[in-house]
């Protein structure tokens, strides 16, 4: 009987070991990320040929936190883990900003407008009010996850005067008062971000980096920042006070940037942020 050659012993093995044909099984871990941090080994794919435990440690950027590991891991809560690739395995790292308190602080939330007065009203017949109270209801949500004393001057489809706003916020002794408007105008071409504060270094600074962050949401032309306490609730306000004027609802293309509720949600998002930056207890 012939024996069978060397090369066709070295095939058979390669055939079980599944480098030929397809017929072997890849096993390969895919880790991801969510905020900013760094993972041990890198962020990446990981191939193995057979069943593996891997171990992965989460290392969060300064100014952040490591929340916790979602998938397949043996510690969902610790920096250090471990995670078994016996497929398609995917785990994902999450980071979150460090959050410096705002316990105690007074928000005072604007929403412009309400009631009989829609403020400005776009072509497609979008009211200016409509878009103040939905970002204001958005950034109470995420204050109130602070613990932080928020007040809204409306909470619905309501008119509030001038004197009622800012009043709200004197009796409160607000540490910050944040009118939240939309532009408009005659010409339907007029665009742009724009935005307002009272003057005080504070309300100044915030204002500087809402701005930036508005028209990186919006993609709009920066227009100004500009201390004008000729605007009732930046003159008669005691707190550091900023009125924003993301767009205008009365351009069509920004009128549908405005009524994106994607966008209305980025918008509070980054009002957020910026309140823990600028008023947040370090």
């Amino acid at each position: 009987m012939k024996r069978p050659s060397w090369l066709f012993l070295v095939a058979l093995l390669m055939l079980a070991m599944g480098c030929i044909g397809g017929g072997g099984v890849q096993y390969t871990l895919t880790v991801e990320k969510q905020g900013q941090g760094t993972i041990d080994p890198t962020v990446g794919i990981y191939e193995y040929g057979e069943p593996h435990v891997m171990t992965l440690t989460a290392t969060a950027d300064d100014g952040w936190i490591f929340v916790g590991w979602e998938g397949d891991v043996s510690s969902p809560a610790n920096q250090e883990t471990t995670v078994a690739v016996d497929g398609q395995s995917v785990v994902k790292a999450v980071f979150a900003q460090q959050v410096s308190t705002l316990d105690g602080r007074t928000i005072v939330v604007d929403a412009g407008h309400g009631g009989r007065d829609p403020g400005a009203v776009g072509t497609r017949g979008y009211q200016e009010k409509d878009f103040t109270l939905s970002v204001a209801r958005q950034l109470e949500l995420l204050l109130n996850t602070t613990d932080a004393n928020v007040i809204l001057t409306r909470s619905g489809d309501e008119f509030v005067s001038l004197a009622q706003r800012a009043n709200m916020s004197n009796a409160a002794q607000a540490d910050f008062f944040l009118s939240i408007h939309a532009n408009g105008h005659n010409n339907p071409e007029a665009s742009g971000t724009e935005t307002f504060y009272d003057g005080s270094w504070r309300a100044q600074q915030f204002a500087l980096d809402i701005q930036k962050d508005m028209i990186g949401i919006l993609g709009t032309k920066h227009r100004r920042v500009e201390a004008w306490r000729g605007l009732y609730v930046l003159g008669n306000t005691q707190a550091p006070a900023v009125l924003i004027e993301p767009g205008f609802v009365t351009n069509p293309t920004e009128e549908l940037l405005l009524m994106d509720s994607a966008i209305q949600e980025e918008l509070a998002e980054s009002l957020y942020n910026n309140i823990i930056r600028h008023f947040g207890k370090k």
